[in-house]
């Protein structure tokens, strides 16, 4: 059964964040469902931690396999309160990042403590909201409901417990999280060089993260992820075969037939990238995709029941480290360019929207364009001033490299 990670996100955010995208990708390399409930509730200007904590157990609980909870800031607060309830809804292990253990007074570190003579009379008052992407108000009767945990409720939560301070933050300060985590029965505390978001230092928190929940062991030894180029793959008749039967148990009906992607990879010569799962005794290939002697890289297959696990991320980064981008000034004309290119052993891919980025620059225009048989685009162009510049090329593609196991 598939494990959850369900992430709890901080105050005045949302599911769509830059963390909530960052935990994403991290969750998918591990094959973790990522679940990222909107806290929001029922409204922000209307926000009340009794409907956020009752939310919060019901995602907790929908689900009998394993589970893993993050909550950020008001997030860990939220997961703190619903670890506390009897009976508390089963989670194998929380992670709290820069928790806020008493969110009133870390709302009038960031309102300020002259403001809230002034929020208190007004009724409401406004703050920065990251998803809506302006200031929204929010009622001061908030505060009321934001009482923190007493230390006897704190110390019944039974669940391990990973606590992330940051030492430059001011809203959870790490002495904070430290007390915090001194009454947690089960509780690991560990310090990261990073502000209250945790977003520029990411890495090392994931790290972190990802030691505890315990997922460095499969990652690291389960899956091999391997490259070869085209005249690897072309001496190589076993490794086709397997790699079409992966490609076409992928799509089934869907797909093309075993004869044009063998066509591909043999006749017209392709790089191969596949992922083999090295938990079987005879380490099949689960996952495979190519790319192609004209530069278009095809899609990427995973078998059906490996769907999930974040083969798809994997197999984008092999990918990746066969496909290079290259950008070539020349003063010739195209014969000449072309033949400065594939003397290199590159093999053109051509991606309009990166091209234009490069060959737009401040000042220019482009005033002549043309495409040889190969894909490579050629651009002239000249200065606001009316100088003419010399032809230039560019052009995205792979180079043939040799075999490779990671």
């Amino acid at each position: 059964m598939d494990a959850r990670l369900i992430y709890l996100h901080g105050f005045a955010s949302g599911p769509q964040s830059a963390k909530t995208a960052l935990l994403g990708a991290a969750a998918e390399r591990h094959g973790l469902a990522l679940s990222t409930p909107d806290l929001n509730l029922p409204s922000f200007p209307r926000l009340s931690l009794d409907a956020i904590t009752d939310m919060a157990c019901d995602v907790l609980g929908s689900d009998p396999g394993p589970t893993f909870a993050i909550g950020s800031s008001l997030g860990a607060m939220v997961l703190l309160r619903a670890l506390a309830r009897r009976p508390a809804p089963r989670v194998d292990r929380a992670v709290l990042l820069t928790p806020v253990t008493d969110h009133r007074r870390a709302l009038l570190r960031v309102a300020g403590e002259a403001d809230d003579q002034r929020w208190r009379t007004k009724g409401e008052w406004e703050f920065e909201h990251y998803a809506a992407g302006g200031r929204l108000p929010l009622r001061h009767d908030f505060l009321a409901g934001a009482e923190p945990l007493r230390d006897d409720e704190l110390a019944r939560i039974e669940v391990p417990v990973l606590l992330l301070a940051a030492t430059g933050d001011e809203i959870a300060p790490p002495e904070e999280v430290s007390r915090l985590a001194g009454i947690l029965p089960r509780a690991r505390l560990a310090r990261v060089d990073d502000g209250h978001r945790l977003v520029d230092g990411f890495d090392a928190t994931w790290t972190i993260v990802e030691e505890f929940l315990g997922l460095t062991g499969e990652a690291a030894g389960r899956w091999q992820t391997g490259l070869a180029g085209v005249d690897e793959v072309r001496a190589d008749p076993m490794l086709v075969s397997e790699a079409v039967a992966t490609i076409v148990k992928a799509y089934g009906e869907r797909g093309y037939p075993s004869e044009v992607h063998r066509e591909r990879l043999v006749g017209e010569g392709a790089a191969l990238a596949w992922i083999r799962d090295r938990s079987g005794g005879d380490a099949p290939m689960v996952a495979a995709s190519y790319v192609r002697g004209d530069g278009k890289v095809g899609a990427i297959a995973v078998e059906p029941r490996y769907r999930g696990r974040g083969l798809s991320l994997m197999m984008s980064r092999a990918l990746r480290s066969a496909v290079y981008p290259q950008f070539v000034e020349v003063d010739c004309r195209h014969d000449r360019a072309r033949r400065a290119v594939l003397a290199a052993g590159f093999r053109p891919v051509y991606d309009e929207r990166t091209a234009a980025g490069l060959l737009l620059p401040s000042g220019h225009r482009i005033v002549g364009a043309g495409a040889d048989r190969l894909g490579v685009r050629y651009r002239r162009f000249r200065r606001a001033a009316g100088d003419w510049d010399d032809m230039q090329v560019f052009t995205h593609g792979h180079y043939a490299a040799d075999r490779q196991e990671v």
